[in-house]
């Protein structure tokens, strides 16, 4: 885990209560700001041949730092990456998480000159290594200290190490997840999640489900979740993109009541009156 943040321009938008006058009333609304550390992951951006990922439509990583994979100490292992930011991403070392709208306008900071993606939360599965493996044994180091030599505290710590051999691999079914953040599972986050939406944060939880079923090997029972409901996002679209649908949208409700005006002044010329008797 790097010590870094990644921003993302795909993001999910932070709510801001923000204070209007209407003519002597004060109203306070919430508006959508784009806050580039709540990394939007879609479906472009996750493991399409893994369970844990392959039902969900996305899941937002909250102040998510970039993963490393060491090729040489993971060359035994299968290496899956589940979460990737997008190509409009990017790392940043800084501590300060406050917009400023004032410099940055668009997204509140700056954006920075190498974009590319990067892999958010990795699952490795095969057979690791103990650290112990190419170390001395702890145990065995405090046995042979003499007595004297030892405190009453370190003589109690001794005496409850187990006796028991050290196990220097583990089995070849074992697996581990890394995820560069976990703040995305966080109360405070969820509730800020909720507010924008009923059923985003959804996707974050039913993540982790499926993470627990993976790491247990209960994949049947993770199959069996990813039928069930959870939020269906759109695409994000660009600001010109929106435009486009907008205009869109006008034209089509004005083509249509149009088309019902000429409809029905056709039909009244068509009108015959009624002979009478």
């Amino acid at each position: 885990v790097e010590p870094a943040l990644v921003m993302d321009q795909q993001n999910e938008p932070f709510p801001i209560p923000v204070n209007r006058d209407l003519g002597g009333f004060t109203v306070q609304e919430i508006r959508q700001l784009d806050y580039p550390y709540f990394v939007d992951v879609r479906r472009d951006g996750m493991a399409q041949d893994s369970p844990v990922t392959s039902s969900l439509p996305a899941v937002t990583m909250n102040w998510v730092s970039p993963l490393l994979v060491n090729e040489e100490a993971s060359g035994g292992l299968r290496v899956t990456t589940l979460l990737s930011s997008s190509p409009q991403s990017w790392v940043s070392e800084s501590t300060d998480i406050q917009p400023d709208f004032s410099r940055y306008p668009r997204y509140g900071f700056g954006v920075g000159e190498e974009l590319a993606s990067h892999p958010l939360a990795v699952a490795s599965q095969g057979q690791f290594t103990s650290f112990f493996a190419d170390h001395p044994d702890p145990r065995q180091k405090a046995s042979e200290q003499k007595p004297g030599a030892k405190g009453q505290a370190e003589e109690k710590e001794a005496d409850r190490l187990p006796v028991e051999p050290l196990v220097l691999k583990s089995p070849e079914a074992s697996r581990l997840v890394v995820v560069g953040s976990s703040e995305f599972i966080n109360d405070t986050v969820l509730g800020i999640s909720r507010s924008i939406g009923q059923d985003r944060f959804l996707n974050s939880l039913e993540f982790l489900q499926n993470l627990v079923d993976w790491s247990v090997a209960d994949e049947d029972l993770l199959a069996i979740r990813s039928r069930g409901a959870h939020a269906r996002l759109l695409v994000p679209l660009t600001p010109a993109a929106q435009a486009v649908w907008e205009w869109l949208n006008y034209g089509v409700a004005l083509l249509a009541l149009l088309a019902v005006t000429v409809f029905g002044a056709l039909k009244v010329r068509r009108e015959e009156p009624m002979p009478l008797l």
